[in-house]
């Protein structure tokens, strides 16, 4: 290349790569400087101008063109063998780069923090413990820090599931999802634990974190059957039981696909776990929707007592009832029928009951601006559709909406105020009500007798 053309090439280069940053920029709104980038775009952005560094060294350097071409060419060779050396161990399985670069929590990837299983898909490895110290899941999805940092043990047992010991028997097992599984609440405030202590027996805790209908059936016929409890209560979670049947169905469907997706070579990977934190690092400079916060969040009415507290939401739509959810219920229906019938098998005492989201309890607590998008929102009608099937099935049922609403209207912070799940006074007020369900019916007492299914 004649050198009059080199300065040209080099420029044209340059300016090519400053385009490709503009371009790829976010908007202003979203965040401040470095933080308007997506991981990918800035990662793809970091490569492109390391390129064009190398290509101006081989254009205008002083050596021959031939050697700065090869010390390119080895510079470039030299950190790819670097990155082949570090990414072989993940890809043959021997490693998993997520044990060092991501946290013991809950619901988190990682060998570290799951175990794949074939029904369940996944459970926590046995004794796990840890200490996680959490931001409210709502606050995250709204890009906005509320100040509120929830810290908490998680211990577990032989199978993963949230008890301090080992259990070989417990009169009354515990069976749903995160709320059970006491998300971000202390093990000693969790709602077995709180139940307990008022009836004064063992009360095995097999609630898992993102677990669906699907998995719970599994874990009452391999786990809590095991134990022989008299009582088994199964949570329904409003919030997304009905969606992870389909979520559960894909997976267990295409078992392979699964595991590739959560643990094949690609999540195991250090380049995979460097993305994340630079991810992580870019969404610590987003910049909060503040009219958008404002529209997602409401003070308690001055008229609850008690300290005055914001309550935070989720966005409105997922309120309003889905046309999906009549096949979903249908299918709810047959699992839990089955449920009873393995109880029935047992001689155990079998409730269903359900967990409302956060909204059907203090939407009529919250002063909500004009302009919120949860003024005009209605509840869904899943709670009396998913009681008629329970009737129709002879199942017993029972709404916390009612008990959880009563507290909360008696000053009780019965949710925490920036996330979907139960505070510890919610826990508490969910392990009284459970626990005076199972003394009215004298479930508990020796020799008493079957009572015939109910609802309520």
């Amino acid at each position: 290349m004649k050198r009059i053309y080199r300065p040209l090439v080099a420029m044209a280069v340059v300016a090519a790569v400053v385009v490709l940053w503009i371009l790829t920029i976010g908007p202003a709104e979203r965040a401040g400087g470095i933080g308007r980038y997506g991981a990918d775009p800035l990662i793809a952005n970091v490569a492109a101008s390391y390129l064009a560094l190398l290509s101006c060294y081989v254009v205008l350097g002083r050596p021959s063109w031939k050697r700065r071409l090869a010390n390119a060419g080895i510079n470039l060779a030299a950190i790819l063998v670097v990155l082949l050396l570090i990414e072989t161990p993940a890809m043959l399985g021997f490693v998993d780069y997520r044990t060092v670069m991501t946290a013991k929590e809950v619901g988190a990837s990682g060998r570290h923090n799951m175990r794949l299983d074939r029904e369940l898909l996944h459970t926590r490895p046995p004794h796990d413990r840890f200490v996680q110290n959490a931001r409210g899941d709502i606050a995250i999805g709204l890009d906005y820090d509320t100040g509120i940092r929830y810290r908490f043990e998680w211990r577990g047992d032989r199978h993963g599931f949230r008890n301090s010991r080992d259990l070989r028997r417990a009169p009354v097992v515990l069976i749903g999802d995160s709320f059970i599984d006491g998300y971000k609440v202390v093990q000693e405030e969790v709602c077995s634990s709180r139940l307990g202590e008022i009836l004064d027996v063992d009360v095995c805790n097999l609630g898992q974190c993102d677990y669906g209908l699907a998995q719970e059936l599994v874990v009452l016929r391999r786990l809590a059957v095991k134990l022989r409890p008299r009582v088994v209560v199964w949570f329904f979670c409003e919030g997304n039981d009905l969606q992870l049947i389909e979520e559960y169905r894909a997976a267990a469907g295409d078992w392979e696909a699964y595991v590739k997706r959560v643990d094949g070579s690609w999540p195991r990977s250090f380049c995979r776990g460097v993305r994340n934190r630079v991810e992580q690092w870019l969404e610590a400079q987003y910049v909060p929707d503040l009219d958008e916060v404002r529209r997602n969040s409401a003070p308690l009415r001055a008229e609850i007592p008690g300290d005055s507290v914001t309550m935070y939401f989720g966005a409105g739509p997922r309120y309003v009832s889905r046309n999906y959810e009549a096949a979903l219920l249908s299918e709810t229906q047959d699992i839990l029928q089955e449920a009873q019938a393995i109880c029935d098998g047992n001689d155990i005492r079998f409730l269903v009951a359900m967990v409302p989201v956060r909204f059907r309890v203090y939407r009529d607590l919250c002063e909500f601006a004009e302009d919120s998008h949860l003024a005009e929102c209605e509840p869904n009608d899943t709670p009396q559709r998913l009681r008629r099937r329970c009737l129709d099935a002879r199942i017993k049922y029972l709404d916390l909406t009612l008990t959880l609403k009563a507290a909360a209207q008696a000053g009780k912070l019965v949710y925490l105020a920036d996330d979907d799940h139960w505070s510890p006074e919610g826990h508490a007020v969910v392990a009284k009500k459970i626990a005076g369900y199972i003394r009215e019916r004298g479930w508990l007492d020796r020799g008493a007798e079957r009572q015939q299914a109910t609802t309520r």
